[in-house]
């Protein structure tokens, strides 16, 4: 068991380091093709299109041993909320200020 998590665990970073270099050539290509923030906007719309699943079937089984699922009011309560709309907000001026220097 533990070596069967550990495979995936291992196989997870490969596609993670496959995808951040393949990313970079993309990068370079589409920020001479469009504006800086059309490139952001598509950037964040497909990271939150590849997140979406995950976080559904997450919420589904619950984030672990005693957290709550959708059914008894989902993993992510209204307290998280400003916590989350600050984190955003703040990924969102960092792109954005990186693209006016």
């Amino acid at each position: 068991m533990m070596r069967k998590r550990r495979l995936w665990a291992d196989l997870a970073l490969l596609l993670t380091a496959f995808i951040w270099g393949v990313a970079f050539v993309v990068q370079r290509t589409a920020a001479a093709e469009v504006q800086a923030y059309v490139f952001n906007g598509i950037r964040f719309l497909v990271g939150a299109l590849v997140i979406l699943p995950f976080a559904s079937i997450r919420a589904r089984r619950g984030a672990g041993s005693g957290q709550p699922n959708l059914k008894s009011g989902g993993v992510m309560t209204r307290k998280y909320l400003p916590g989350v709309l600050l984190a955003g907000l703040l990924l969102a001026s960092g792109a954005a200020s990186n693209r006016l220097a």
